[in-house]
């Protein structure tokens, strides 16, 4: 019996409606911008302003792509779509996603080449190189201790001042370091990121962990 056409239509798989509508974006951009290009061929000024016209309504910077654009606004929107598996975080982008999984499998794949430490992030290894150079150039003016960088200066300075500016929304707890704030929330959340290879125990930080193997699990 043979099948007709309309038939064999009908049976086709429907296609993805989200990405047909990325990718029907994604051309519209390529298009309209290669036109632009077209009509603006007497000079290159005009054609620069054509390629950043999709304009940022919070912070007016601008974009070649509107899928650029699209992807900028999620930061101000704070849409985080990529979730943890394991605890639950959320983030506004995959590669946030990625660098925090790295939390829970333990993974330090950055290697200094100095001195052999190993970091979750390439910032947090540029940041340690710079440890390695005997020059300082941040003086603090209560104490005179001076430091290589100016955002360790300017946590330094909250010893002196008191200031707490990582407040918690929970409880209204706060903090002088961003970090104390992370390690904080996770109370509220009851995520444990650091897990025990020995037996089932887990803990807030890093450091609490290494205590726990020096103290019941020393070889």
């Amino acid at each position: 019996m043979k099948i007709s056409k309309k038939t064999k239509k009908k049976e086709k798989k429907r296609p993805n409606k989200a990405a047909l509508k990325v990718k029907k974006m994604v051309l519209e951009d390529v298009t309209e911008q290669t036109q632009l290009v077209s009509n603006n061929t007497e000079s290159n000024e005009p054609q620069k302003i054509a390629r950043t016209q999709f304009v940022c309504s919070y912070c007016s910077k601008t974009f070649k792509f509107q899928s650029l654009l699209m992807r900028h606004i999620i930061i101000h929107t704070n849409d985080k779509q990529f979730e943890c598996i394991i605890c639950a975080s959320s983030f506004t982008q995959q590669t946030s996603l990625n660098d925090h999984l790295k939390i829970h499998t333990g993974e330090k794949s950055i290697e200094c080449k100095i001195c052999g430490l190993t970091f979750l992030k390439k910032s947090n290894l540029q940041t340690h190189e710079k440890t390695h150079t005997d020059k300082t150039f941040y003086p603090c003016e209560f104490c005179k201790k001076t430091f290589k960088h100016s955002c360790a200066l300017v946590t330094h300075r909250r010893t002196h001042t008191g200031e707490k500016p990582y407040e918690c929304d929970v409880c209204l707890k706060s903090f002088s370091k961003k970090y104390g704030l992370d390690v904080h929330y996770r109370i509220h959340t009851g995520e444990r990121p650091y897990s025990c290879g020995s037996c089932e125990s887990s803990f807030l930080t890093n450091s609490d962990l290494k205590r726990h193997m020096k103290r019941l699990h020393k070889s």
